[in-house]
């Protein structure tokens, strides 16, 4: 049973990582800074933009390393 719940953690913790750090962080990122730029430009809008895209990688390890360590001690 904690091996299963191991591997379940590692496979939501997978899902996790791909959901914030592509969806949230480097989609939303694009998208605030095309919305951002139309009709009227918003320069804060376009900065929080790109520092979400420049962080997307380093936020997405982030959430996938939170319960991944968990995960890996309850398979031992």
């Amino acid at each position: 049973m904690k091996t299963l719940i191991g591997i379940l953690l590692i496979v939501l913790e997978i899902c996790l990582g791909l959901y914030v750090g592509l969806w949230v962080m480097f989609v939303g990122g694009i998208i605030q800074v095309i919305q951002s730029c139309t009709p009227v430009v918003n320069s804060i809008g376009i900065a929080i933009g790109l520092l979400k895209i420049v962080c997307a990688n380093a936020v997405g390890y982030v959430s996938f390393y939170v319960l991944f360590g968990i995960g890996i001690l309850m398979l031992k």
